[in-house]
């Protein structure tokens, strides 16, 4: 009769499993270089460009809460007006960065910033769907761009 465990015991050997499978599956299959977090990492991106978007989340959120028809009319104007904005913020901003870039690419340095940027834009666009990693002469798994082209 006492085979039957506390639901603690039973959270921290679900915990304890799921660690070892997380583990193991970064050991075999390695970690995705993904960019997180959209477009907060993107290089034209400021505080102002984030504050309107924060406002039209937080217009959006109110608009979702809303109950009665009169309130959720409310709402609507001031989430379109929100977005709006934003997207007018966005648009301005990219469009000085852009100017800017296109600048510095003209200019004696240009060329190099050029290879820079396919470089960073080949980079990026690695993602999980490319084949990352190849078996060496031992059926082992080579995760390493160094050791794959010495396997090449």
């Amino acid at each position: 009769m006492g085979a039957w465990r506390s639901s603690g015991d039973a959270n921290t050997m679900w915990t304890a499993t799921v660690d070892c499978i997380r583990e193991v599956a970064i050991k075999v299959l390695g970690v995705s270089m993904g960019v997180p977090g959209g477009h907060k990492g993107d290089w034209w991106w400021n505080e102002v460009v984030q504050g309107k978007v924060e406002a039209k989340k937080a217009a959006y959120l109110k608009l979702v809460g809303s109950i009665c028809e009169e309130e959720r009319r409310a709402c609507m104007e001031r989430y379109k007006v929100a977005r709006k904005k934003a997207k007018m913020a966005i648009t301005e901003v990219k469009t000085t960065a852009y100017g800017r870039m296109y600048e510095e690419l003209k200019g004696k340095k240009g060329e190099k910033k050029l290879f820079q940027l396919a470089k960073l834009r080949e980079r990026k666009a690695r993602d999980l769907d490319q084949v990352r990693c190849i078996k060496d002469e031992d059926g082992r798994l080579l995760m390493e761009d160094a050791q794959i082209k010495r396997r090449w």
